[in-house]
């Protein structure tokens, strides 16, 4: 019988093929379809090598002619057992009485692996040799998957990178805010597993604004590094540390006594970061202020709510004194309770005119004159009563009303010193608490002149007493321009608080005040203490030298209030005289008592 298809047509023309009789025995194949058996095909039976996997199995000869022209999948059964090589395949008849049949095969996605297993290379193919378009074609694939995986590896790398800066603090290397969240949120849902407590520290470095204003940012960021060393080393692997802002930081512990841990850590933690640092020819020193709240397992408590609680607990702590840190507890959580109300609430409350202030007197205790009043701001709530700042003003810092609150009450404040002096009640001056932010802000000084004049009061009348927190944060240039200015304009300025460490020595000099008021601690009790009343005696002596008004805060026994005026103090405010009160208590006070108000001469 002559064959229809000679075999140097089939390898130049069907190198992946084999030509077979009705029988199935293979008369010949193409060098590519030995290559990928292993070894000769001529004489061996075509289902023998091939197994037909689709449309349906074939097991006999004679079902071929049912395929012809069909597209079938192919499986080639290799000798070694070892692997089967799968073919996209057509059976087609080639001869006129349908006796000679051709098997046309075609890798597809099987050319890759094909290749591998066969272990072909460039080197094993003749120039001429048709398997040739095997190689070339797997090139072209390979280069196409290589290309390929290269995208993908930068996008994964571009990725990642972004990912990491997404969640990286830059300064530090710290995560960030957001990473944090995500690791706090997960500790929260695994914790229903493993059942093990959760303690969140939220760690505030103090004097940090000074650093910056002092030696600049480069300090700061000196600082900075210096402060996440500290905690990379308290904490090690047992923690999770997070930077959240410009000076405050956040860790997350876990275990069983989390509680006493976190206390033991924060101890360890505000006695480093509280050691001098070096940098360039200075010694920098800062201070710590950490909240402690803790999750146990069983509660319901939010992210945000632990935040929230944290953030309470230190600022707990920085009001007890700073150095030092605060765990978050039931008394706290009444407290947070009422900051919600009060947070709710304290927008309408402005509108309704429900914060108003009230009046504390001052006394020139060589005479008895009554020559000015404090003024105090206080909420008249229509459910709670009367709130007193401490109850209030954490929220209103808060939410960023403190400033407007202020200046509502000066306002009402100013009018009522304005209604005295009409109706013959004659005040040296009134005296009003300032915030270091509002002493840095440029504008306020046209403010309060915007307000004195529309009053007809002059600027010799207003005192402004500095509070601690501008000495603590605030003594910076925009602070000391601020002070600067008010006394340019005539203001009086005090500084409050005077003796209890936080305003120092330097601020009589560097702040441009007229009086000086000596903190209640100093004077309650001056009687039973003889250390006190040294101290008391140094502090008088030293503004008496400087030429400074001197303000005794805390007067409420007669036994001080001698001593003080001994002493050589010019003024004196406490309960011994009066409480802080509403104008019109303060008017009838004041009408009742006339120059009497002061026995003592």
């Amino acid at each position: 019988m002559r064959d229809p298809l000679p075999r140097a047509i089939l390898e130049s023309l069907c190198p992946c093929a084999a030509v077979f009789d009705a029988d199935g025995t293979i008369l010949h194949s193409g060098p590519t379809l030995e290559k990928a058996y292993g070894e000769p095909l001529a004489g061996k039976n075509l289902l023998d090598i091939f197994k037909v996997t689709a449309p349906r199995a074939l097991s006999k000869t004679k079902d071929f002619k049912r395929f012809l022209t069909r597209k079938i999948s192919v499986t080639l059964m290799r000798p070694d057992g070892d692997h089967r090589i799968a073919f996209r395949s057509q059976f087609i008849s080639i001869s006129d009485d349908d006796r000679t049949f051709i098997v046309n095969c075609s890798f597809g996605q099987s050319l890759l692996s094909s290749v591998e297993i066969l272990d072909l290379e460039e080197g094993n193919f003749s120039f001429a040799d048709p398997s040739m378009d095997l190689f070339n074609s797997l090139s072209v694939q390979q280069e196409l998957i290589t290309e390929h995986q290269h995208l993908t590896e930068k996008l994964k790398s571009a990725k990642q990178s972004a990912e990491r800066r997404a969640n990286t603090d830059p300064l530090t290397d710290l995560p960030n805010r957001r990473a944090f969240s995500d690791h706090a949120e997960r500790m929260l849902r695994s914790q229903k597993q493993d059942g093990k407590a959760l303690a969140f520290l939220l760690i505030d470095l103090d004097k940090f604004k000074q650093v910056n204003d002092m030696f600049g940012h480069a300090a700061g960021d000196f600082v900075l590094k210096a402060a996440t060393n500290v905690l990379r080393s308290a904490f090690g692997d047992n923690g999770f540390v997070a930077r959240l802002s410009s000076d405050e930081f956040i860790a997350l512990i876990t275990g069983k006594d989390v509680l006493a841990e976190a206390e033991k850590l924060s101890f360890s933690i505000i006695s480093q970061i509280s050691e001098p640092i070096k940098y360039e020819s200075s010694r920098v020193q800062i201070g710590a202020s950490i909240g402690i709240t803790t999750a146990c397992p069983g509660q319901t408590k939010s992210l945000d709510q632990l935040l929230l609680e944290a953030d309470l607990a230190l600022f707990e702590a920085k009001e007890g004194g700073r150095l030092r840190s605060q765990v978050y507890d039931a008394r706290l959580g009444r407290k947070y309770a009422l900051m919600g109300r009060l947070t709710r609430e304290m927008e309408p409350a402005l509108a309704a005119g429900e914060f108003v202030p009230f009046f504390q007197p001052q006394i020139e205790p060589a005479t008895g004159r009554l020559t000015g009043a404090e003024v105090l701001v206080r909420w008249l709530h229509p459910q709670l009563g009367l709130l007193n700042p401490v109850e209030f003003i954490f929220v209103a810092e808060r939410n960023r009303m403190m400033g407007r609150i202020d200046h509502e009450v000066r306002k009402l404040a100013l009018d009522t010193f304005k209604k005295w002096q009409r109706y013959g009640l004659q005040l040296d001056q009134m005296s009003f608490n300032l915030t270091a932010e509002k002493l840095g802000d440029k504008t306020f000084v046209d403010e309060i002149m915007r307000d004195i004049e529309q009053r007809k009061i002059k600027p010799s009348q207003i005192c402004f007493e500095l509070l601690e927190s501008i000495l603590i944060d605030g003594a910076n240039a925009p602070v000391l321009e601020g002070a600067a200015d008010l006394s340019f304009a005539g203001f009086k300025l005090a500084l409050d608080d005077f003796g209890t460490g936080h305003a120092s020595i330097a601020s009589l000099i560097s702040v441009p005040v007229d009086t000086v008021k000596i903190d209640r601690s100093f004077i309650n009790g001056l009687h039973s203490s003889k250390r006190i009343r040294s101290m008391t005696k140094a502090i008088i002596g030293l503004c008496q030298q400087l030429r400074l008004k001197i303000v005794a805060e805390g007067v409420e026994d007669v036994r001080d209030l001698q001593l003080v005026q001994e002493m050589g103090c010019d003024y004196v405010q406490g309960y011994y005289f009066a409480k802080p009160m509403s104008s019109n208590d303060f008017w009838d006070w004041a009408q009742s008592r006339q120059i009497e108000a002061c026995n003592v001469r």
